[in-house]
């Protein structure tokens, strides 16, 4: 595509910024455009997402130490299950008469 313009001396100056544009690949006398600025909005929503993550992250560590609570509640628990049966057993042993009672003195249950 060739476009000449009628006026010599236009014509000379747009061969002129054609050349520089070739050259450099900026037109010349033409100033870059500036950066759009981001929108609120966007930052806003970066900022939805990092407290959505925080909240994450802190209802998560919530959960943990209630775990581990629960844990150690369940070892107690286990504990005293087990300290309870054996109650149970001597219990039944001395109504049955096979243990004599020198030896469930050590346990306070009421017969």
């Amino acid at each position: 595509m060739i476009l000449l313009l009628r006026d010599k001396q236009k014509e000379k100056s747009r061969q002129e910024k054609l050349r520089v544009y070739r050259e450099t690949g900026v037109w010349p006398g033409f100033k870059p455009k500036l950066e759009t600025s981001k929108a609120w909005s966007d930052k806003c929503d970066k900022r939805n997402r990092r407290d959505l993550r925080k909240k994450r992250k802190e209802l998560k560590e919530l959960k943990r130490k209630q775990q581990q609570g629960q844990d150690a509640q369940d070892n107690n628990d286990d504990e005293e299950l087990e300290e309870l049966e054996q109650d149970y057993r001597m219990l039944k042993r001395l109504k049955r008469g096979k243990v004599k009672s020198k030896t469930s003195d050590c346990f306070s249950v009421p017969l």
